[in-house]
């Protein structure tokens, strides 16, 4: 977190203190002993704090603010449980804070080479596919970005198994892997006509959301209802729509113009990338895209039937809305 966000958290946690560069020596060697000598129970710091930690009995390292690799991920998360003891790890997460950091990697770095910014884009992608993952045990998958090996197996025999392996473990049915392919390139096809659009308002109109005034009426405005992949989501979630729309990017088939508002935020227009549109120029019709460049989403199971694209497995979905689908989601694993 920034040190503005490391103050501001701190006053909304009771007995928390805060550390970070912009306070002065003496306090923040304060803190730090009172924190070793177990004073303090809980430190909202910067990441400038774990480089100087040494100590067993750190039962819970919570990620308030998107990691910028999966190896500062990693570092921080190993603070945790050096005694041995069940300690947990949580990352709190919703998509839109890449936009925030990758602002802060902008400001950091005002003008860095391309292949700087592309590789600290690239790093940045590789969490968000971590956290985007809904099917593999998370230990597995985080293993297997240092190529490491670690099998669910040994997750669910933890104490305290990853949120996806615990949810199996309780009965939750895996979700299914499908073919996209032919909703994605309706997508690609559909960007020259879309100007200064969110990726959350192109999944309501994937799915057809028409409930919510203010979408239906844009959408009447600009005859959005009449874009190529309209409706095509219509089987879907909420959420499993969000995350269709989020993959596209995370893949590098859509990329984000970032937009600072007049209120310090940042927003992400969606714009058809290269790969997007090498995709479409190659295979005008999905049935001639190879496997190997198909495009794939874990989603949820189905119920009843409902319409789907041309050459896609029809997909039962769940009619409620999801409300939460933008919230911050809670990722964690127990050490």
């Amino acid at each position: 977190m920034s040190k503005k966000e490391c103050d501001t958290v701190t006053d909304m946690v009771g007995g928390a203190l805060p550390y970070h560069m912009d306070l002065p020596d003496s306090v923040r060697n304060e803190t730090q002993r009172r924190w070793e000598k177990n004073e303090v129970k809980i430190l909202c710091a910067t990441i400038a704090f774990g480089k100087t930690v040494n100590k067993p009995n750190v039962r819970f390292v919570i990620h308030h603010t998107l990691p910028q690799s999966l190896e500062q991920y990693e570092r921080q998360c190993a603070l945790a449980g050096t005694d041995g003891q069940l300690s947990h790890c949580v990352l709190l997460y919703s998509f839109n804070d890449h936009l925030r950091v990758l602002r802060l990697i902008k400001e950091d770095i005002p003008k860095p080479p391309p292949n700087v910014m592309a590789m600290k884009e690239g790093s940045l992608k590789n969490v968000l596919r971590y956290c985007e993952n809904v099917a593999e045990c998370r230990r597995k998958k985080l293993a297997a970005a240092f190529d490491e090996k670690y099998s669910a197996e040994q997750c669910i025999a933890t104490a305290g198994p990853c949120t996806i392996c615990e949810a199996l473990m309780d009965g939750k049915q895996p979700l299914k892997l499908y073919d996209f392919t032919g909703e994605a390139l309706a997508v690609f096809a559909s960007m020259r006509m879309l100007r200064n659009t969110c990726i959350s308002y192109m999944a309501d109109i994937f799915r057809g959301c028409l409930t919510k005034k203010r979408v239906k009426q844009t959408m009447d405005d600009h005859s959005h209802g009449r874009l190529p992949f309209f409706g095509l989501g219509s089987g879907l979630t909420d959420t499993d729509c969000q995350r269709f729309m989020q993959k596209l990017v995370i893949d590098d088939y859509l990329y984000l113009r970032l937009t600072s508002t007049r209120h310090m935020t940042v927003i992400g227009y969606a714009a058809l990338g290269k790969k997007g549109s090498n995709l479409l120029n190659k295979y005008k019709q999905q049935e001639n895209v190879p496997p190997n460049e198909r495009i794939y989403l874990h989603v949820s199971d189905a119920k009843e039937k409902r319409r789907s694209s041309k050459g896609h497995t029809d997909l039962d979905g769940d009619d409620q809305t999801n409300n939460n689908a933008n919230k911050r989601k809670r990722l964690s694993s127990a050490k």
